[in-house]
Order: C-alpha cells, then structure tokens, then sequence
C-alpha cells in the first residue's frame, strides 16, 4: 500500500508492550489512525478475535485512547 511506505521504520513505536514474536514484522509510525474491532482483551492485553475496519482519516493519533 502507497499509503504505508512512507511510514516504515526500523524501531519498534509500541512502548511499553511486553514483547512478541515480531519475526517479519513491519513497522511503522503512528501517524495514521485505524479503526479495529475485537471481541475483549486478554488478560496480557492482547486484542482477541481481532478484525480491521479500516483507517480513520478523520482521526489524529492524538485522538486515540483505550476504551473500557
């Protein structure tokens, strides 16, 4: 995607995520926000039944907090 190369990085932006098995991961900056939706979160905070909506353009990254 076009949209997504500008954005790549080497470094990781998570912080304070426990780490995963980021084998072929790409990352990229938070400069784009993305709408997800998932069924609950795990007890280690991992989104399960997890399912993209699609981006937010009428969302800064700024915007973004956790729901309860």
């Amino acid at each position: 995607m076009s949209t997504l190369a500008p954005l790549h990085t080497s470094e990781n932006p998570l912080v304070g995520v426990p780490p995963l098995d980021t084998r072929g991961v790409q990352w990229l900056k938070p400069e784009l926000v993305g709408e997800v939706e998932f069924g609950e979160f795990t007890p280690g905070g991992i989104l399960r039944h997890s399912r993209w909506r699609g981006l937010r353009p009428d969302k800064s990254p700024e915007d973004v907090v956790r729901e309860s």
